[in-house]
């Protein structure tokens, strides 16, 4: 608005400049004519320069008035929608000493930054944002670095997933879990373009886990069970009992054992049975 507000301005002078230099004109041309007329009679002609024709900055100083202007600027921005309320900055005039050159009369607008100024300056340095995540409700640390867990085939994946959830939240034990897996696996297999022939599945809890990068043990609860009726027992049951423990289910009689001995990195330890979510 505050660039129209001053083109409007420059408008104006130019109009009354062309109005002055067309009257300039119609002066000397009339004056001319007399003189012609006046020598044809046997006069002298006239001295032009007696007469002071009036000069361009003067003409247009005397024309011109602030408030006329700014009557019809108002009177034209009126007509004209202004939905953002912008506020019409007064534009100050012209000094007294400011000189009227019509080929001043040109809009400045904002000139254009030096290319070799921003070719010469360095480039704003990226920061690069933060990947890390931070779980409020989930005390569980989860690594989702293995992106190659993503170049598997939709289905596949799905198939791990559902595997995942059967024995975390369904409450599957793992081995119902691996083998309702394999299952799947194997409608996979029967079907056209199921699994890729360059795609080993995989078969286990523990492998999917791993290919996930995810770490599931907060949210499992490890409790003694038996390997073949899943019968829970307490850790108190776990201290006090003897080798073989055999399972203490009697209807039917069940002839697991909820406690063996295993080989761990060269050690024999007494571990926990299958775990049950």
């Amino acid at each position: 608005m505050l660039k129209y507000q001053t083109w409007y301005r420059h408008r104006v002078k130019e109009d009354n400049l062309q109005a002055m230099l067309a009257l300039q004109t119609r002066l000397r041309s009339n004056i001319h004519n007399n003189a012609a007329i006046s020598h044809e009679h046997g006069q002298d002609e006239p001295d032009l320069s007696a007469h002071h024709p009036v000069q361009p900055d003067e003409q247009i100083d005397e024309e011109l008035h602030e408030d006329e202007i700014e009557t019809e600027f108002k009177r034209e921005i009126a007509m004209f929608d202004d939905p953002l309320g912008l506020v019409h900055s007064h534009v100050p005039d012209s000094g007294p000493g400011t000189p009227h050159d019509p080929n001043s009369l040109v809009l400045q607008f904002n000139q254009p930054p030096n290319r070799e100024h921003l070719e010469s300056q360095s480039p704003p340095v990226l920061q690069l944002l933060d990947l890390d995540v931070d779980y409020d409700s989930d005390d569980s640390k989860s690594n989702y670095e293995f992106l190659h867990a993503y170049s598997d085939p939709p289905a596949l994946r799905y198939a791990y997933l559902n595997a995942l959830s059967s024995h975390i939240v369904w409450k599957s034990p793992v081995r119902d879990a691996e083998a309702n897996l394999k299952h799947t696996l194997t409608c996979l297999w029967l079907t056209p373009s199921g699994i890729p022939d360059h795609i080993t599945p995989l078969t286990t809890l523990k492998s999917i886990r791993t290919q996930f990068g995810l770490n599931t043990s907060g949210l499992l609860h490890q409790v003694p069970i038996c390997n073949k009726c899943y019968k829970q027992y307490l850790m108190a049951d776990i201290s006090s009992a003897e080798l073989p423990a055999i399972c203490t289910w009697e209807r039917p009689t069940c002839s697991g054992s909820y406690m063996k001995l295993a080989t761990k990195n060269g050690n024999t330890v007494p571990p926990l049975g299958p775990r049950s979510g």
